[in-house]
This record gives C-alpha cells, structure tokens and sequence, in this order.
C-alpha cells in the first residue's frame, strides 16, 4: 500500500491505491493506480432510498482521470423488481471525464407487501483503457421503501339476523397482496343466536383483493321458546395466520348484529269487561303471559277510581316456570252512601318495566269495570226532623234538625230563611253538608218575634233553599219549607183607669185615663157616654187612638150636675166604647168592644 498527499487550494486530498485491488474514498471514488484511475460517485439526497410510491435519488458519476480511450459504465440493477436505473449507459472521453453525468435511480412498484427491499446498483466498466478496464468499482447499496400497508378489508355487514333463519352477509379481502398465503378464522359469539359460514376464509397471491362473503344465519329458540327480544352477538374474526411476518398475526376485525326474536311479548285476559255492584258483588278476570320470559315479569295494577272499585292482589308475578299458568284478579266493589248511578271505571295492567326482560315497555290491556249502584234517585233529599213547629210572641224557641238522606259528591250548602221575619227569625241562615258530615243531624232554631197587634197566632214559614252544590243530584232539588205558627199574646182591649171617679154636685169633677190594651191596625174612635147625665156628664165624649198613640192614656174629665133634690149621692157607669176603625187589613177587634167604670155623684143637698 503506497500513500500520497497532496496539496490543495481547499485543504487536503487523501489518495489511498492499490494496484490490482478495489480501494474506496469517503465520496465514494474508485482508484486503480495513484490519483488517475477511479470513478467518483456522489448522491445528490441524504439517503439511497427508493419508494414504490416513484422516489429516486439522484446519483453524480465522473471519473477520476482522463483515460486513454472511451470508458462506457453500464449501471445495472441488482433487483429491477426493486429498482431501476436510467440512462442504461454513460460515456468519459478525454474530453468530458472530469464532468459529472447523471444517474436516476427510480423506485419500482409491486402489489406484493413486501416491506422495504434492499437491491444494489453495480458498475461494469468496458474499455480499451486497461487502466480502467481492470477496475473493480463497488456497487451502491440502496433500498426501496414499500407502499402496501397489510391489513384485513371487512365490509360493512348487510343487517341483522332473525330467528326465523334470516341470514346476513357480509365480504372480507385483504389490503394488499401477501407474500404467503393467509388463513383468518370467522366465528360467533353466541352460536345460540346466530351461526357463520365459512368458519375460515383463505388467501394467496392470486384471490387477496378478491372480497370472500360471509353468511351469518340466524338461530331460533323453537325448541323451547322464550321471548328474549332482540339479542345482540359478534362475528369475530380472529388473527390472521401467515408465513409471511407482514401479514401474521394481524387483528380482522368484529362484527355486531343481533338476532330479531321471533317470538313477541303478550298478555293474555280473560275477560276485557266486567261489572260489580255496591251491594257486595265482585268480578275475577285471569291473566297469564303468552311467551316463556328469560327472567321474572311483574305486572302491577291499578283502579283509575279506587272509590268504586280496587284489584287485588294489586301486582301479578310470572316466572319462567309459571308464565303460563293463569292467575286470578278479583276486582273489590266499593259501596259509597250517595247516589251517583252505575259508574264505570278501569283496572289498568300497567307498563311493564324493570324486569330486565323483552317484556320491559309493554303495555298489556286494561279490563273496563262498571259498579252498579245501590243507591236512587229517591234516596236523594233533604230530611227534615219535623214537617211543622210552633212558637210564641212572648219569645220561646222552637227547634228542629236537617240532614242529608245521603252522601253528596260535594258539600251541599242549604240556605235557611223564615218567610216572615216579623213572626220568626231564625239560626244559623245556612248549613254546610259534606261527604263526612252528611248524615249528621244540623240544629235550626226558630224564635218568635213579639207584636203588639192582636192579630192571632200567625202561620208563617221557615223556607229551607234549594241545595247549592256541584253535586247535580241535589242541586236539582227544589227549596223546601217547615209550617211554622207564632202564637199570639196580645188581646183587644179598652183599659180605663179612674184616677178620680168622683164628681160632686158642688162642682167637683173627676178624671178617667182611657188606652187600647193592643196596637190597632188603624184609627179606633172610641164613645164615651155617661149612663146618667143628670148627675155626670163627660168631656170629650169620642177618643181616637191611632197606632201610634194606642198605648198613651187620654184623660176623660167627669162633670158633676148639681140638681136642687135631696137624692143622696148617686153611682151610675161612665161607659167607653169602640165606635168605629180604619185598618187596611179588616181587622175589627175593636168593634163593639166596651169597658165600663162606676163613677159616684155627690149630693149636696141634706
């Protein structure tokens, strides 16, 4: 081995030769004697790598003397499958040795996931030269990166499968095509549910981008049916399996669908109408689930009007061993006291939920319910503890009860009143009925009211009102009445009062206060005469009272008559008398009605 340096404008050159051997420098020349014979090759990139995708790299080719004759390199391709080379030929004369010819090196495509392939550019020489034609240059390295990505195509699943053998389908192909052939297992989840055929899919070389078709098939449960709705499952496809390391042990892929029941959720009753009465009669109806269930079902029910009737039990239990056997609901009337005619009503079977089952969000059927009454029309009314009461002037009381003859559906207010408020008044002016006080007997107290005419004892009436109320029932009743007498205290009368009922034949007069002991009605004149005027006479000798001076004395003077007989002293009457009235009523209490007082004249002769 022989070394030389040289000096250089832009530093050092390192020349390392050896005749008959293949030396190379760190720009990749070629040498076969000191600094003559050599091929310089120099990349334009970072890298010597190629794509499938049509990278290149560019290469620079000179030689490193002139030669002696024309020197033709021939750059070849280890793997033109790889990578290819172009121009095919490059030629150094003496005139253009030292300048750089270019070399493209261009990717080659395949279908193949091969991965990166590593091939090598060589470079033959032919020349007369025998410098250069005993030259042995070394190959470039290169590799060319794939573009085929390994991976399982799966196409997207037609549907879903049904139990009564709906089928399913859907494709698988590869991504690229392998080097080795690839197996990938396809399988269910739930066998129960649905089954797959094939249960492997194959590919080669030849069929990868071929898309295979899957068919899913759905199983029934016939041979012991169950409503379990719709059952989700998988199609697994499991890893691939392949000689070639790119496309072993690749994940496929999952598949979801489920397997559409073909049994459906039902309830079966016996009856969808019935009726019960208030008197005591009840009704059954059974209900029992038409599909065997995965798990317990429960159905609960309910009255839309628990004040006519209620189920019982109020919930049903199935299991999967008794679903159909048929159980009993017995719907309890409910009796009520007022009359409101047959009433319809519902036992509603309510949605089912929470069981975790294919019943949940079924509805089953409701059973219509009609509760006869046991009440009427007639038992509808007020009722009164007497039908008639009495009282008096002087004040007394009367009472009686009310109470309704049956339960409203409403409070009932009765307004209480008296016809005639100048006889009697009454407490309280109303009374309140409700759904829990109505047979309870309500107190009316009736006073009489006092007058000063004498006008007998008065009917009048204690009006009870029509009832107040929502109720229809009773507030279609008309009012009512209670006869009611108030018993009189007061008579017609003429009282006189002598306060001096003495006259005397000396002059001496007397005096008689005179008033009605009742009030008229209208004006009374009353006639005031003596029975003997020869020894009394009277002044004035008519009163009039009207009504409202009745019960104010008049004063009647008496006037002595002086006679020359020695008849000793003389009694007689001074009579006061109802004459005649003006009252817009008729009353005639004080026609002919008299009151008399004796009076005594005294003699003043002896």
């Amino acid at each position: 081995m022989k070394i030389w340096l040289f000096s250089l404008n832009a530093g050092l050159l390192l020349i390392i030769s050896a005749c008959g051997e293949q030396q190379s420098s760190d720009e990749d020349s070629d040498y076969s004697s000191l600094r003559s014979t050599g091929v310089e090759k120099k990349t334009t990139s970072d890298s010597a790598l190629t794509t499938e995708a049509g990278g290149t790299v560019t290469v620079q080719v000179r030689l490193t003397s002139m030669p002696l004759s024309t020197v033709t390199v021939t750059p070849t391709s280890s793997d033109n499958g790889e990578g290819q080379v172009s121009p095919d030929t490059l030629s150094f004369t003496n005139k253009n040795w030292n300048t750089y010819q270019t070399l493209t090196i261009s990717g080659v495509d395949d279908n193949v996931t091969d991965g990166t392939q590593s091939y090598q550019i060589n470079f033959p020489l032919s020349t007369e030269d025998t410098k250069y034609s005993s030259l042995s240059v070394s190959s470039l390295s290169m590799s060319n990166k794939d573009d085929e990505v390994a991976g399982v195509v799966v196409g997207t699943i037609s549907g879903n499968t049904t139990e009564s053998g709906g089928t399913a389908t859907f494709t698988v192909k590869l991504n690229s095509q392998p080097e080795a052939g690839v197996a990938i297992s396809v399988s269910s989840s739930n066998t129960d549910e649905g089954t797959v055929n094939p249960s492997s899919l194959g590919f080669s070389s030849s069929n990868w981008n071929t898309s295979q078709t899957v068919t899913v098939t759905g199983v029934d449960d016939s041979s012991d049916p169950v409503v379990d709705g719709n059952t989700s499952y998988k199609i697994n496809l499991g890893n691939t399996v392949s000689s070639s390391t790119h496309y072993n042990d690749l994940k496929s892929g999952t598949l979801e669908l489920s397997n559409t029941d073909s049994e459906s959720p039902g309830v079966t009753l016996s009856s969808s109408s019935l009726t019960t009465s208030e008197n005591g009669t009840n009704a059954t109806f059974t209900v029992k689930l038409d599909q065997k269930t995965t798990s317990d079902v429960t159905i609960n029910l309910q009255s839309d009007d628990p004040g006519e009737g209620v189920p019982s039990p109020s919930a049903l239990t199935f299991t999967t061993s008794n679903y159909s056997s048929a159980q009993t609901i017995t719907v309890q009337a409910v009796d009520d006291a007022f009359y409101d005619d047959n009433q319809s009503y519902t036992i509603a079977l309510k949605t089912i939920s929470g069981t975790g089952t294919a019943y949940d969000g079924f509805d089953p059927a409701d059973v219509s319910v009609t509760n006869t009454d046991n009440e009427s029309a007639n038992d509808v009314g007020i009722e009164p503890s007497t039908s008639s009461i009495s009282v008096s002037e002087t004040g007394s009381t009367a009472s009686f009860t009310l109470k309704l003859k049956s339960e409203p559906t409403a409070n009932v207010v009765l307004s209480i009143s008296s016809s005639n408020t100048a006889e009697g008044i009454v407490s309280p002016s109303s009374l309140l009925f409700s759904r829990n006080n109505w047979s309870t007997s309500q107190t009316v107290t009736v006073t009489g009211v006092d007058d000063y005419y004498d006008n007998g004892s008065t009917s009048f009436s204690i009006i009870v009102g029509s009832p107040v109320t929502s109720d229809t029932n009773y507030s279609a009743k008309p009012a009512s009445t209670i006869s009611a007498t108030n018993v009189d205290n007061d008579t017609a009368g003429i009282t006189i009062i002598a306060s001096d009922n003495q006259t005397g034949e000396d002059g001496d007069n007397g005096t008689l206060l005179v008033l009605l002991d009742s009030q008229p009605f209208g004006d009374v004149i009353l006639s005031v005469t003596s029975d003997n005027t020869s020894e009394t006479t009277v002044s004035p000798d008519n009163l009039t009272f009207t009504t409202s001076n009745w019960n104010t004395s008049q004063t009647v003077t008496l006037i002595g008559v002086d006679d020359n007989d020695n008849d000793s002293n003389q009694s007689f009457n001074i009579t006061v008398a109802g004459s005649s009235h003006t009252t817009s009523n008729g009353e005639t209490s004080y026609d002919n009605l008299s009151s008399s007082v004796q009076v005594t004249n005294v003699d003043n002769e002896t």
